[in-house]
């Protein structure tokens, strides 16, 4: 589980694809990093698979492969970087699980005072799990979600954000990978299995009384 508060900037400096999977390497200032830990890479869960001084290697499966940007990233990107959050950590930001939905396409950029406003569009059947003054993660960075309708949603991006992420490159066109919330897919979840459960009781109800 991660908090979507970027920790660090890291760099690509090598990636292979092999068939449909992708393998990072990675330059990172991280010096605490292990095999087998977990790491956001553009708010991607990834496994670390080998890890040096100052650099990282990672594996990406066919699915996070197709599914994020990943596979977009070329020698020489910066990417946003957060370890997993320890169990009794600070939340800073929000749940977030690193497990990507789509990648959404920044439509629009608005500067407002000393912040940038970002319009951000994304396939429509994500929208029922984004609300306004919710939370968004787009590339890892946890955001809150000023204004949103079917397929769009628009962001702020404060200062601190720019000076410590990638949101800084950001350009109209670019894609960014985006994590909608997880209680609000929990909720539909349950929402679901009790209404299909109230339906099997109430037509065995029925048919145990002859209608």
């Amino acid at each position: 589980m991660f908090t979507g508060l970027v920790e660090s900037l890291g760099r690509v400096s090598g990636l292979k694809k092999n068939g449909a999977a992708l393998a990072l390497r990675i330059q990172s200032k991280l010096d605490n990093l292990k095999i087998g830990d977990s790491l956001a890479v553009n708010g991607v869960c990834l496994t670390v698979e080998n890890v040096s001084e100052y650099l990282l290697m990672a594996y990406a499966s066919p699915e996070t492969a197709a599914t994020t940007n990943l596979a977009s990233l070329a020698p020489g990107d910066q990417v946003n970087l957060e370890q997993a959050l320890p169990l009794g950590g600070r939340l800073g930001g929000h749940l977030v699980t690193g497990h990507i939905d789509a990648t959404a396409t920044l439509q629009a950029i608005i500067p407002q005072a000393d912040s940038l406003g970002m319009t951000f569009i994304f396939p429509d059947c994500h929208s029922r799990y984004i609300a306004a003054k919710g939370s968004v993660t787009l590339d890892g960075i946890s955001l809150t979600v000023n204004r949103c309708s079917i397929g769009r949603l628009e962001i702020n991006i404060i200062p601190a954000t720019r000076r410590n992420t990638t949101a800084a490159e950001w350009r109209v066109g670019r894609l960014v990978n985006l994590e909608t919330d997880i209680l609000a897919k929990y909720v539909e979840s349950l929402l679901q299995k009790t209404e299909a459960g109230t339906t099997a009781i109430t037509e065995a109800y029925l048919r145990e009384h002859g209608f």
